[in-house]
């Protein structure tokens, strides 16, 4: 038992930063607890999960212990696996256009209400995301650990980037040149492009602003 919780030690996923495990609380709620050497990345990550407090779309925060210098965060049991790995080794089978949208408007919705305590979460990817059956209902942004301070517009621009990258990479099943490659909807192409617009001033400005172009072709 690590604290209260009774573990099964067999990990369910590993990340650079420690192992994630399958866990439950006296109540028989199931949890994940994640192991992480770096105790100061761990506070880190508590203190940014924390400020979000319960929103669908981002994984929920529970508890935080030190026990023999190694750090434990307690948070649900997402329902779901990782969409895939980094950005340049997964492959998957092509999701529809629709369907990929509804998703890359669940992250931003996600990414939105971090933006609200002031981060960006700055590593939105394959690996950072969970689903079940690829259902967008389903979706959870995990791992904060390297999530950034909003300090200008260039930041949020960088997430923008990000969740139009995960639209791209779900349609094709891997991630494209989005300016070369081809979609059945070329005004869906226009706007997954536009966070990548050479004049910065011409790039959606917020979240607020990507979902609202998105939804139209749900």
């Amino acid at each position: 038992m690590w604290k209260q919780y009774t573990v099964d030690m067999d990990f369910i996923g590993k990340g650079s930063y420690g192992k994630v495990y399958k866990a439950y609380d006296p109540k028989g709620n199931k949890l994940a607890i994640k192991q992480i050497s770096d105790i100061k990345v761990a506070k880190r990550e508590a203190k940014i999960m924390k400020k979000y407090k319960k929103y669908k779309f981002l994984i929920r925060y529970y508890d935080f212990f030190i026990i023999d210098d190694m750090a434990y965060l307690v948070t649900e049991f997402a329902d779901g696996k990782v969409i895939g790995d980094n950005f340049h080794n997964s492959y998957i089978k092509p999701v529809d256009e629709k369907k990929s949208v509804e998703i890359a408007i669940n992250i931003l919705k996600g990414a939105k209400r971090l933006h609200k305590v002031g981060y960006i979460h700055n590593d939105i990817k394959p690996k950072n995301v969970m689903i079940k059956n690829f259902s967008p209902k389903t979706v959870k942004i995990i791992d904060f650990n390297i999530a950034k301070k909003i300090v200008g517009i260039e930041t949020m621009h960088k997430e923008l980037q990000d969740v139009c990258r995960m639209c791209a990479f779900l349609i094709h099943g891997n991630l494209p040149n989005i300016s070369q490659a081809e979609f059945n909807n070329k005004k869906l192409k226009s706007v997954l492009l536009n966070p990548f617009e050479e004049s910065k001033n011409n790039r959606y400005k917020s979240a607020d602003e990507l979902i609202h172009e998105l939804k139209q072709f749900c």
